[in-house]
């Protein structure tokens, strides 16, 4: 079940601990003595880790609980950053030289990772758990992407991050040409006078049954200057293109809208 004596995990400097650690049991070092009955240490726990973990938390241990389910841990949480690593390592049956090894190389290429999220201020919760993995990434106020897959294994881990990081970008480009005005009639007017080839989605504040319309940026239904379109029962949204409306009503409200017969035909 051992590597060797000269077998080590080799703990990249972006991912070693913020202060001294503390023992917490035979197999776990922490930043927090609290921890001794509450480290997340099977797939089930997973969830609890990243809504739970406090800032400043720091874990790092060898724990299994079979004889080929030994993994090596490696949890932390700053304030942009959460990281959950169970790389397998230390079953009966695995090829523990070769698993140290992939479990470096991974390590030296997360550090890589984060410090690219670091420099271009992208915050980042990152799972790699025997197999699973995902990778979140978030803009500062909170716009996000999820990537379910996993990149332990993965020769080109490096290159698949950054078209990760690219579709990121895009993604969020394309979040931001739309735009929801809600008690904002001087914003909603100043869109429609800088779009006029654009489109505005009719939703009511609170949900109900009642059909989404969408208009023309001209429409005069929608744009009259005696009307009051987002202080009342309505918020209106807004693109430059229909589709991404279409998006949205579909994962608000779970249905199609409907093209105003007036203005869209």
């Amino acid at each position: 079940m051992l590597a060797g004596p000269s077998a080590v995990l080799e703990i990249p400097t972006r991912l070693l601990p913020p202060s001294n650690l503390e023992v917490i049991d035979q197999y776990f070092l922490s930043t927090k003595k609290e921890d001794f009955d509450t480290v997340p240490r099977i797939q089930g726990d997973i969830d609890r880790f990243f809504e739970d973990t406090p800032v400043g938390t720091y874990r790092l241990g060898f724990w299994g609980h079979g004889i080929n389910s030994y993994a090596l841990y490696l949890q932390s949480r700053s304030a942009h950053t959460t990281v959950f690593l169970r790389m397998p390592f230390g079953g009966h049956f695995g090829d523990n030289v070769e698993q140290l090894t992939t479990a470096n190389s991974y390590l030296e290429d997360l550090a890589t990772m984060l410090e690219e999220c670091e420099a271009r201020r992208v915050e980042i919760k990152v799972c790699e758990s025997m197999g699973v993995g995902f990778y979140r990434l978030f803009t500062p106020m909170g716009q996000g992407v999820e990537f379910e897959e996993s990149l332990f294994d993965r020769p080109d881990r490096t290159t698949r991050f950054k078209k990760m990081m690219a579709t990121f970008v895009v993604e969020i480009s394309r979040g931001k040409e739309m735009k929801m005005f809600f008690n904002d009639d001087h914003g909603y007017r100043s869109w429609l006078n800088e779009n006029p080839d654009g489109f505005v989605l009719n939703a009511r504040k609170k949900p109900t049954q009642e059909s989404l319309y969408i208009h023309a940026s001209k429409c005069p239904s929608i744009s009259d200057d005696l009307e009051n379109y987002t202080n009342g029962i309505y918020q209106k949204i807004c693109a430059p293109q229909l589709d991404r409306l279409h998006d949205w009503a579909r994962e608000a409200d779970g249905r199609d809208p409907v093209h105003h017969k007036a203005c869209l035909g």
